[in-house]
């Protein structure tokens, strides 16, 4: 079966993951010193990265409240493009060798279990904004009032 390309899926979980990542960061222990931007970090220390909180400032995404699938399939000379921030502001999966393991199959699953359920449903949502519990983790919390039409 020849695999179909679905660019705009694509687009769409990568800014669902921008504007409400699963895990809100990432830690790290420094493995040796480093000098960044003429601040010293010795070795051993813990280095945070927060991708909730970057990922939603203006200084790194343009409209960045703002859900726009598009900014991750626009040319790079436009000035939604993904590409100009910092790739490290949004790592859902983490990156190197601590990286998540699953990531290839997690994002083959979502791709599809999506495209399933939009070609056999039409989803609405009743009620107000989602919820979200937010710890290490992020949760959404009920009701769920999501609607599944048959198509």
């Amino acid at each position: 079966m020849k695999q179909t390309r679905r660019p705009y899926l694509k687009a769409c979980i990568k800014e669902s993951m921008r504007v409400l990542p699963v895990v809100t960061g990432n830690a790290r222990t420094s493995t040796k010193e480093y000098n960044l931007l003429g601040y010293k970090i010795p070795k051993g220390i813990m280095i945070g990265l927060s991708h909730q909180y970057l990922s939603v400032k203006e200084d790194h995404y343009p409209r960045p409240e703002e859900f726009i699938p598009e900014r991750w399939l626009v040319d790079k000379h436009d000035p939604l493009y993904h590409g100009n921030t910092h790739p490290f502001v949004t790592s859902p999966f983490g990156f190197g060798v601590r990286m998540c393991i699953g990531r290839r199959i997690a994002e083959l699953e979502l791709e599809t279990f999506i495209s399933k359920v939009v070609e056999n449903f039409q989803i609405g949502w009743k009620g107000g904004p989602i919820q979200v519990s937010g710890t290490s983790l992020n949760y959404i919390t009920g009701p769920f009032n999501l609607i599944f039409n048959d198509i």
